[in-house]
C-alpha cells in the first residue's frame, strides 16, 4: 500500500492493539486520537475521519490481497462496522505442478 502513510498507521495501530490483547479499546474516538491526532473530545459524528479512512483501508486491503498479496499466507480483514481486525490463514496453493 505504497503512498498511504496514514492508512498504514491505521492498519498498524489496529493490528498491534489486537495482538497486544487491547482490541476492546478499538473504538472510533480512540483511533481518532491515536492515529489521526484528534483531541480526546472530538465528535466522530461531525468528524468522520476514522470511518472514511477505515473504508479506504478495507478497499486497499481487498485490492492488495487480490493482486500482490495473493500469495500471502495470512489475510487481514477489518469487518464493516468494526475496527478490530480478523486474521485468516490461507490454504497453501501449489503453483506449477
Amino acid at each position: 500500500m505504497s503512498g498511504c502513510q496514514r492508512l498504514m498507521q491505521l492498519l498498524n495501530f489496529v493490528v498491534d492493539s489486537t495482538l497486544k490483547g487491547e482490541a476492546m479499546h478499538l473504538k472510533e474516538t480512540t483511533i481518532g486520537v491515536a492515529v489521526f491526532g484528534r483531541s480526546p473530545d472530538y465528535d466522530p459524528k461531525v468528524d468522520t475521519i476514522v470511518r472514511s479512512q477505515a473504508w479506504r483501508l478495507r478497499s486497499k486491503l481487498k485490492k492488495y490481497y487480490a493482486s500482490e498479496g495473493a500469495a500471502d499466507r495470512i489475510v487481514i480483514d477489518i469487518p464493516i462496522g468494526h475496527y478490530v481486525p480478523v486474521f485468516h490463514a490461507r490454504e497453501e496453493v501449489e503453483i506449477g505442478g
